[in-house]
């Protein structure tokens, strides 16, 4: 369940709220039995992931597939191409799609065209699967983590040693590597459903191109010159706390600084030197640094997924603190949270939001200072996120709740600036940056085309229906990078939400708390995608994808 809460009258009063709803309200929900498509695939569904074109990329055990988002038709076809999600990667700000292809010791990566499933480039003196991806399009560079050997039972203490390449985005060439100095451990891709699985580095924050360097956060923090791989800095330190993910914070910047936790502590790394301005001790476990202006607000404790089995596990102590951006001195520490903590919300400049097991929390942003406390009754509260009106939004975790946070996450690279270099490129001003890449000749285009790739929707179009398919999806990618996300869904009862019984998905508003989309599912797929734009949500059965439309009740 959540609730939502307004802030302006939980603080000024400091009682009863002026907006609570739970995701048990009536309401009117739009109920989706049939689905708007269904993809029939050569084998049974592997993996499936959006891409900010509006491009399904499907993995099974025969082929890879493009599939078209919003009709279900396949837009190629990659067969004898077994692959594992840790071996596709799409390219963020771009329309390329990284393939990694192992046999034996030796890895051929290729960057294929999302559109096409032509080559653009491929590199073949490399080593494991794709584990992580930065670009930085204005330069040219892509940056690739690999792992070897990443394959395993789900287990704690699982450790492989990531190997860092960079490329120019544009060719392929490779313009130098690094090698992390040890082993770090690893987060399986899944649990609980026996046999072997692929191991990934989503428990450390990913690479990060900024200022012309390239920073990696596996061993500590260490920068790059991001052209020529020569080391600037290095500090190392525990990044994480043992069988545990992501338990210090991504880092976050300003004109002047990045700001870094590690080690209880928190670092401001000069922008224009690389080196340590100043360092804040003693904080304890810091999962989450908020900059606001001249202000850096660190949650210290939270709770974390556990490796070896996917289960949440809380660390304290659990507080929040104050930290001058531009000195490093300690403004104030607030210690008074209740066996737990979400992460922070900031509703306006006065005011820092916070929830434990038990209350919502609104702190003095001056003095740190509690202003006002009342029950939230949420179950596991997780998290709090502001809607379009300002009200705090608390959030926990049941056993019959899935959350999906794939819009949020694609929202976020889908604000990028865009480069094409596939058959997007040929369409001159559509999508932000589109324009100024250089169109390719139909000799180029005919040497791309990769032998084993099948069924070209694109090719079989005619010049202007093949136009409005390509403008449909550079606008599928401008719309993602302009909204923000209103819904989660969650797995639940329908009964009185759709006419009807049973269990689904429901569809909740976070700016009006009521359940207004439903998809009946009595067995669901944890790894659905809900996709805001095209107003679709995408789940697998056996050798199927289904796409099912969520309208909004009363539409």
């Amino acid at each position: 369940m959540f609730r939502i809460y307004s802030p302006h009258s939980f603080i000024t009063r400091g009682v009863a709220l002026a907006a609570l709803v739970l995701l048990c309200a009536s309401a009117s929900v739009a109920r989706a039995d049939s689905p708007s498509w269904a993809a029939k695939l050569d084998g049974e569904v592997r993996f499936y992931l959006p891409t900010e074109m509006g491009v399904l990329v499907v993995g099974t055990g025969k082929s890879l597939y493009a599939l078209d988002s919003a009709t279900g038709e396949a837009l190629w076809r990659r067969k004898d191409a077994r692959l594992r999600e840790t071996d596709v990667a799409p390219v963020p700000g771009t329309d390329l799609l990284l393939l990694s292809f192992e046999r034996d010791d030796r890895t051929r990566v290729e960057a294929a065209d999302l559109l096409t499933g032509d080559t653009l480039w491929r590199g073949d003196k490399l080593r494991g699967a794709v584990m992580q991806v930065a670009v930085e399009p204005d330069a040219d560079l892509l940056a690739v983590v690999f792992a070897r050997d990443a394959e395993g039972q789900p287990r704690e203490g699982f450790k492989r040693r990531p190997h860092l390449h960079v490329f120019d985005l544009a060719t392929g060439e490779e313009l130098w590597k690094h090698e992390v100095g040890s082993e770090v451990e690893m987060m399986p891709a899944r649990w609980g459903d026996g046999g072997e699985v692929e191991y990934t580095l989503d428990n450390y924050r990913p690479p990060a191109f900024l200022d012309g360097r390239l920073y990696l956060f596996y061993e500590g923090a260490t920068s790059f010159d991001a052209r020529t791989g020569r080391e600037r800095t290095r500090e190392r330190f525990r990044v994480n706390e043992e069988g545990l993910a992501l338990t210090e914070a991504e880092p976050v910047a300003d004109e002047g600084f990045v700001y870094t936790s590690g080690r209880g502590r928190v670092r401001a790394v000069s922008r224009s030197t690389g080196e340590v301005e100043w360092e804040a001790k003693d904080l304890g476990l810091t999962p989450e640094l908020v900059l606001a202006g001249r202000v850096l607000y660190v949650r210290t404790g939270g709770q974390f997924t556990r490796l070896k089995d996917g289960e949440i596990s809380e660390r304290g102590p659990y507080g929040v603190s104050a930290i001058d951006a531009r000195t490093g001195r300690v403004l104030w520490r607030w210690k008074g949270a209740d066996k737990g903590i979400t992460n922070l919300a900031l509703p306006d400049s006065s005011t820092v939001l916070v929830a434990d097991r038990d209350d919502l929390i609104a702190l003095d942003a001056a003095t740190g200072k509690r202003r006002a406390r009342s029950e939230h009754g949420v179950r596991g509260a997780a998290f709090i996120i502001l809607n379009e009106g300002g009200e705090a939004v608390v959030g926990g975790r049941e056993e019959s709740n899935l959350q999906s946070l794939a819009t949020s996450s694609a929202r976020e690279y889908g604000a990028r600036r865009f480069r094409a270099f596939g058959l997007a490129s040929r369409v001159r001003g559509i999508g932000s940056g589109v324009g100024r890449v250089r169109v390719p000749s139909g000799a180029e285009l005919a040497a791309r085309r990769a032998p084993d790739v099948e069924e070209r929707l694109l090719d079989r179009l005619d010049p202007a229906r093949q136009l409005e398919r390509l403008s449909r999806f550079l606008w599928h990618r401008d719309r993602l990078a302009a909204l923000r996300g209103e819904w989660m869904y969650f797995y639940t009862d329908l009964k009185g939400r759709s006419g009807g019984g049973g269990h689904g998905l429901a569809g909740v508003n976070i700016n009006t708390g009521r359940a207004e989309r439903a998809v009946p599912l009595e067995d669901p797929d944890e790894r659905f995608i809900a996709d805001e734009t095209s107003g679709l949500l995408y789940l697998a059965r056996k050798d199927r994808l289904y796409a099912y439309t969520m309208r909004n009740g009363g539409r």
